[in-house]
């Protein structure tokens, strides 16, 4: 006769076999000691049975996509948290892992949950150079405009880490760059501004985006770009894509695209919480194309 296994040596047994990365070994052990009785059964555990992580959180983190995806597919509680109370999305957009994001979401994960420093997901992608992560959940409909324990945005976070193509995306789908809570960028002022911030990384490219998203360039922020320009004439070291930018932001008329699909986006949002853009878009009376543009998917 088999001994008595208690919970605690169970989710040990599997955090082991997760931590080894052996698919036949993890089948095993949820067929032994985790059997869903009924469909709707979630398989969760107490943080505080483990150092670190439970096991979908490790996971996340170690195994490969088919131990991750057999954990959910067999009821392991997608909302539970680690002791540092971060989710398995956390995790999964911490680490890049879109095919795990994609299941996520898709099984209900919250896509606004946030940990311990109250970071939700899309800081996770904006701070570790994950724009691929950062891309599906903006078209997921995750909020934009959330502020951590620090006050920052993920626009900010993204910002501090120069992460371009993150910040672009951003932009794109429409986050808030004039604030009037958390960290404020001021209008006016010569270092503490957006612009100043991406000029100082030399992100002249998100500047123009900036701009084309429909921010209002001040006198200040046009002044320093008339002197970069004048110093080009004198011969300066400037990048080939800085002139072009310069030049085009000095010289070319906005175009109305952006501002367009922001506007519009934000209207929907109002209305429709928690829905996909392309949900979102799909219920417009419009051509698929522009669809498809609104819906952040050219």
């Amino acid at each position: 006769m088999e001994p008595d296994v208690s919970s605690h040596e169970k989710w040990q047994c599997l955090l082991s076999a997760v931590t080894e990365g052996s698919l036949p070994k993890v089948k095993y052990i949820i067929k032994k000691y985790f059997p869903k009785s009924y469909k709707s059964q979630i398989h969760s555990c107490l943080p505080e049975l483990f150092k670190e992580n439970p096991p979908l959180h490790q996971a996340v983190l170690t195994a490969s996509d088919e131990v991750v995806l057999l954990l959910i597919d067999n009821g392991f509680d997608i909302h539970a948290r680690n002791r540092y109370q971060e989710t398995a999305l956390h995790m999964a957009s911490r680490k890049g892992r879109h095919v795990i994001v994609h299941k996520l979401l898709d099984s209900g994960a919250d896509m606004d949950s946030r940990d311990c420093a109250e970071n939700t997901p899309l800081f996770n992608a904006a701070t570790y150079s994950h724009p691929h992560i950062a891309q599906i959940l903006v078209q997921a409909g995750c909020d934009l405009n959330t502020q951590n324990e620090e006050l920052m945005t993920p626009l900010d976070q993204a910002i501090l880490y120069d992460q371009r193509d993150t910040i672009s995306i951003l932009l794109k789908a429409g986050c808030e760059v004039q604030k009037t809570s958390g960290h404020v960028y001021y209008e006016d002022h010569y270092v503490n501004s957006v612009v100043h911030s991406l000029w100082q990384n030399g992100d002249s490219s998100n500047i123009k985006l900036l701009q084309n998203c429909g921010y209002e360039m001040k006198y200040s922020d046009v002044k320093r770009l008339v002197q970069w320009k004048y110093k080009v004439v004198e011969g300066a070291e400037i990048p080939d894509i800085d002139k072009a930018v310069i030049e085009d932001i000095l010289t070319q008329p906005l175009p109305l695209m952006n501002c367009c699909r922001i506007s519009i986006r934000k209207v929907l949002s109002k209305i429709h919480k928690k829905s996909t853009l392309e949900k979102l878009a799909t219920q417009l009376p419009l051509p698929q194309w522009l669809k498809d543009f609104i819906a952040f998917k050219e």
